[in-house]
């Protein structure tokens, strides 16, 4: 296994402390499931609670649920070369993880642990897990080594067979909320004014949005919005504007558009604005949603939900992107 050791500290992310709580209970009773889902939406930290729970497993001389960091277990995880972590992750970026590869995962997990008195698998993105080596996996998960735990990490549970899901405990990684995130980023960042707009383009994920600070997605978004509001306001062409921005992944725009929608939808319905995700753009946002169609607004959002993951297949990104743009021209017509 390759660690990387997490730019932070657990106790510096403190909506990790639930469910590390949680992972400290398992550890308090001696009683660990054999294999835990772990389940995060992208980028809340679910990768950082994985690496803390094996090198505290691994540990030889853990101090309650911490490891502690100067045995030879800890030195060598951190290193990267402990024998007993073991990483499961696709041959290729974006492929599937292989039965070839599990075959060879359960030749050696048919050994003794090398090191110590734990074995942790870690098995990432669970859900590229292909059908025949989600199967392959099957009877290790139903028969488990007592002295081998895995763990799997995904940001789409639904993905994984319910073969798989049934056989596991679950543990959730939620995001905290979008003033919790702003807070937390305003002392880490060189302009502070920054953290409400950082925080809405990361949908609420405070590593996401450290990541992009100083960036160019900031810009970027901004740009668009004000794009994306001449066509609602029938003040620019759908196609033309479609053709602008072409060049920009269709996910990221259409990301962005749904956040908008959902905040139009809330400023519809008089939701109190403390609940708006992109707080940067309320009063943009709020003079937008005064002369738009709540059923539209509604029927909108349903397509973007679908287009989204249209988009992983084969669909063609600038005719989603026309079609999304022409339907967002229409949004001010009343029925």
């Amino acid at each position: 296994m390759t660690s990387c050791r997490p730019d932070f500290k657990l106790e510096e992310l403190p909506w990790l402390l639930p469910p590390w709580q949680q992972l400290g209970h398992y550890l308090q009773s001696g009683i660990l499931p054999q294999a835990l889902l772990l389940t995060d939406p992208l980028n809340a930290g679910a990768d950082i609670l994985a690496y803390y729970f094996t090198r505290r497993l691994l540990c030889l001389q853990p101090l309650g649920d911490q490891a502690c960091g100067i045995c030879s277990s800890c030195k060598l995880f951190e290193a990267g070369n402990h024998p007993d972590a073991i990483k499961l992750v696709p041959e290729e970026s974006g492929k599937s993880i292989l039965i070839d590869q599990v075959r060879a995962l359960i030749a050696t997990l048919s050994l003794k642990p090398q090191y110590g008195a734990h074995r942790v698998v870690t098995i990432v993105p669970a859900d590229k897990l292909n059908r025949a080596a989600a199967n392959g996996l099957l009877k290790t998960l139903e028969e488990p080594d007592a002295r081998t735990m895995l763990l799997l990490l995904t940001h789409n549970p639904a993905s994984l067979p319910a073969t798989i899901r049934s056989r596991c405990q679950s543990l959730t990684v939620d995001n905290p909320s979008h003033k919790q995130t702003a807070d937390w980023l305003k002392p880490r960042l060189a302009n502070q004014g920054e953290s409400a707009m950082l925080t809405a383009m990361a949908g609420g994920s405070p590593l996401r949005a450290l990541e992009l600070a100083g960036g160019e997605l900031p810009g970027l978004r901004m740009r668009f919005f004000k794009a994306w509001q001449a066509v609602v306001l029938n003040k620019a062409d759908p196609l033309q504007c479609a053709e602008q921005w072409q060049k920009t992944p269709c996910e990221t725009l259409l990301e962005w558009l749904r956040s908008w929608v959902a905040d139009l939808v809330r400023l519809s319905m008089a939701v109190d604005s403390a609940v708006i995700d992109n707080s940067d753009l309320i009063h943009e946002l709020r003079a937008l949603s005064s002369g738009l169609n709540l059923k539209a607004l509604f029927r909108f959002y349903e397509y973007l939900g679908g287009a989204l993951p249209a988009l992983a297949g084969q669909a063609n990104r600038q005719l989603v992107l026309e079609e999304a743009l022409i339907l967002c021209a229409r949004l001010p017509e009343r029925h």
